[in-house]
C-alpha cells in the first residue's frame, strides 16, 4: 500500500471518529462549556421531574434540570440550568412552573416572564414555583 493511500485512509478514519463523538455530544445535548447562570426553584411537588429534564421560556428550550433534592422534609428543590446562548435576564417575577408534554408526557419546566424589567434572577437565587394538576393526579 501507498503511503498516499495510507494517509487517505488514516484521514478518512480520524474525520469519522471526530464527526461520530460529535454526533453522540449533539443528540446527548452535552457541552463542553459549563452553564455559567444557575438558580433553584422549590415546590410543593415535583412528582415525574428529573434531571436533564427541559427548561423551557416562550416556548423555546434554555436550559435543563441539572439537580433535585428535597429539602425542610416537604418540599422538593430544583437547580436549574440557564445555557450559556441565552444572554437576556429573567425577571424576578416569572412564574415558574412544572408542565406535562402531554396527557401523561414527561416533565419539564417552563418560565412565564414577568413584567418587572428593573429586577432580574441572579445566580444562586431561590424562588417559590407553581406545578400544575396533570391527569395521573386528577383520576385518583
Amino acid at each position: 500500500m501507498k503511503k498516499g493511500d495510507l494517509f487517505r485512509v488514516g484521514f478518512i478514519m480520524f474525520v469519522s471518529v471526530i464527526a461520530f463523538v460529535m454526533g453522540i455530544f449533539y443528540l446527548q445535548d452535552i457541552s463542553l462549556q459549563k452553564s455559567n447562570f444557575t438558580f433553584s426553584v422549590i415546590f410543593d411537588s415535583a412528582q415525574g421531574l428529573n434531571e436533564g429534564n427541559n427548561v423551557t421560556m416562550l416556548g423555546k428550550r434554555i436550559g435543563k434540570v441539572s439537580k433535585t433534592r428535597i429539602i425542610e422534609g416537604n418540599k422538593i428543590g430544583v437547580e436549574l440550568s440557564i445555557d450559556n446562548s441565552f444572554a437576556f435576564k429573567i425577571p424576578i417575577d416569572s412564574k415558574i412552573h412544572v408542565k406535562s408534554e402531554g396527557i401523561l408526557g414527561a416533565k419539564y419546566i417552563s418560565i412565564e416572564p414577568g413584567k418587572d424589567t428593573q429586577h432580574s434572577l441572579l445566580a444562586g437565587d431561590i424562588v417559590e414555583g407553581i406545578r400544575e394538576i396533570d391527569f395521573s393526579e386528577m383520576v385518583k
